[in-house]
């Protein structure tokens, strides 16, 4: 082969390899220029799911009721609620599209069986809306509630008014024990006082202590009838509840105000929703007189209405605002004044008011009261000296109990004392919670409880005109008064007394007679009275006074 010839098929292949590389770059440049169209012609795409729930009504706020569903081909999702019925019941996660109760209270079988509510998928300018729908499931109404059981506790209240004064009594209601009788099984329901007010002439007696309980009656229960029987006074079953019972029934039903059947004509069935969401069927009848499924009478019965019910310590029906959350937390301390502090016959006599006992209602709560004394600290306490005996002002009224609301009386004797020392006084009252001390303290010097003062009657004489005279004589015996004490005056302290109940201690609210005539030695006075035929004692004291302001009063006589 010659030269030319070859030299031309050299560049015969050097063009085809040139062609080739050029087709090559050119072919894939057509590659990129496609596959970038095709990228920048994706569209975003969101799929959703409807949301529909069955729930119980009342859920907790929080309650986590689900996920609204959806996805997307690219990019990422934002949730939100763009309509709901009822407004303000739903909350949603914006990132998650996890759904929320919002608003508990509105989640009501009644009000709204049904909550719905539009959601709003969004990815960039695309969204899609859900469809959300909560059907609420109708409560459920049990069979029958059972009144007997040993941890339901009723509170009930009874005010008499006589015209004159008025008494609150609340009661506390309990099970307590069971018993067969005639081959049945009786459960016995016992009450016991947890709380009084008495109010007379502008001041009010509280009392939260505990008093004796008393078996009310004996009970059973058929659960089958929904039918709650009683024995009376002899012994013999009585129909008390009929919890079966419908409007226009006509029924002779136990009265406990009367002892006898009252026949009783159903005007109303309702259904009742406690706070714990348990349902229970109330029964109001003609009479106005209210019954409830599982807890008994409701108001009008045996001048007693209920005023709460309680399953343990868990309120469940009030009827007013006696009862709370905290009814039967520990209480408080007992609430005592120091009224006033006398020097009677070489004794200190303390007129202490017990206001308050700070009760629990669970226990009698007033556990000691008296008075505190100390010659060092001004406010003394029962770990310096103190003495527990007392004597209350209303004997007749309610004995001599601990627990007693009123005015009572402690008395220090000399001896009890150093001799020429000041010492600090304090009432106290103990109950379980504590000890509690009076806000003020009395200030005395002991040489004051040394000298001898004697009260004298010389003669009693009627008048004709039915007028008393009282005529008195006073002895100072002995002066061992404190050397810088000055007297300023002399003479009678009068009480009279109508009622043999009252217990007059001391001459606590008496009235002063100031005798000019005479000596400290002896002096004598006489005291007219007119009506004393009224009063049934009067009481009389031998007194001075000092510059200081303190009064010391001799013996007590009484005269009938």
């Amino acid at each position: 082969m010659d030269k030319g010839k070859n030299l031309n098929i050299f560049f015969l292949g050097f063009y085809l390899i040139f062609l080739a590389g050029i087709l090559s770059c050119a072919k894939d440049d057509d590659q990129k220029t496609e596959e970038t169209e095709i990228e920048e012609e994706t569209e975003i795409t969101i799929t959703v799911e409807d949301l529909t729930l069955n729930i119980d009504e009342h859920p907790e706020d929080g309650y986590i009721l689900g996920a609204v569903e959806a996805e997307t081909n690219i990019g990422t999702l934002s949730f939100s609620l763009i309509e709901q019925n009822p407004t303000d019941a739903l909350s949603i996660n914006e990132t998650t599209g996890e759904l929320s109760v919002k608003n508990s209270a509105l989640f009501d079988f009644e009000t709204h069986p049904e909550i719905t509510a539009i959601a709003k998928v969004t990815n960039e300018d695309v969204f899609k809306n859900a469809t959300i729908s909560i059907i609420l499931n109708a409560p459920q109404t049990p069979d029958y509630h059972k009144m007997i059981d040993e941890d339901n506790i009723w509170v009930d209240t009874y005010y008499f008014d006589d015209g004159m004064s008025g008494t609150t009594v609340w009661r506390k209601i309990y099970f307590d024990g069971e018993e067969i009788i005639n081959g049945k099984t009786y459960f016995s329901l016992h009450a016991t006082v947890i709380d009084y007010k008495y109010n007379s002439s502008g001041f009010d007696i509280y009392n939260n202590s505990v008093k004796e309980e008393i078996e009310l009656y004996k009970i059973r229960e058929e659960e089958a009838t929904k039918k709650v029987y009683m024995l009376d006074n002899n012994n013999n079953e009585v129909l008390l509840y009929d919890f079966s019972l419908e409007v226009n029934d006509i029924i002779d039903l136990w009265n406990l105000k009367t002892n006898r059947y009252t026949t009783q004509t159903v005007v109303e069935v309702e259904n009742f929703t406690l706070p714990n969401g348990e349902i229970r069927k109330k029964i109001i009848f003609e009479s106005y007189y209210s019954i409830m499924e599982g807890v008994g009478y409701i108001d009008n019965r045996e001048f007693f209405n209920l005023s709460c019910f309680f399953k343990n310590d868990t309120i469940l029906l009030k009827n007013d605002n006696y009862c709370d959350e905290n009814f039967w937390n520990e209480g408080n301390l007992p609430e005592i004044n120091l009224e006033a502090s006398y020097v009677v016959n070489q004794k200190l006599i303390s007129v202490s008011n017990l206001k308050r006992d700070g009760g629990n209602h669970t226990e009698n709560n007033i556990l000691e009261k008296g008075i505190c004394w100390s010659n060092i600290s001004q406010t003394p306490t029962i770990s310096d000296n103190f003495t527990n005996v007392y004597s209350n002002e209303t004997i007749g009224l309610a004995n001599n109990e601990v627990s007693n609301l009123n005015n009572y009386y402690t008395s220090i004797s000399q001896s009890q004392l150093q001799s020429n020392t000041l010492y600090h006084f304090r009432s106290y009252s103990k109950n379980a919670n504590g000890v509690a001390y009076s806000a003020i303290s009395y200030s005395l010097d002991s040489g004051f409880l040394t000298s001898t003062l004697r009260t004298s009657l010389i003669n009693k004489e009627v008048l004709p005109d039915g007028n008393i005279n009282f005529h008195l004589e006073g002895n100072l015996i002995n002066n061992n008064f404190p050397n810088s004490a000055t007297i300023i005056e002399k003479g009678f302290a009068v009480l009279h007394q109508n009622n043999y109940d009252l217990n007059p201690q001391s001459p606590h609210e008496s009235q002063l007679t100031q005798v000019q005539a005479g000596t400290l030695d002896s002096f004598e006075y006489v005291i007219n009275f007119t009506g004393i035929n009224f009063y049934k004692s009067s009481y009389f004291w031998t007194y001075v006074k000092f510059a200081n302001g303190l009064i010391v009063y001799g013996n007590q006589l009484e005269v009938n």
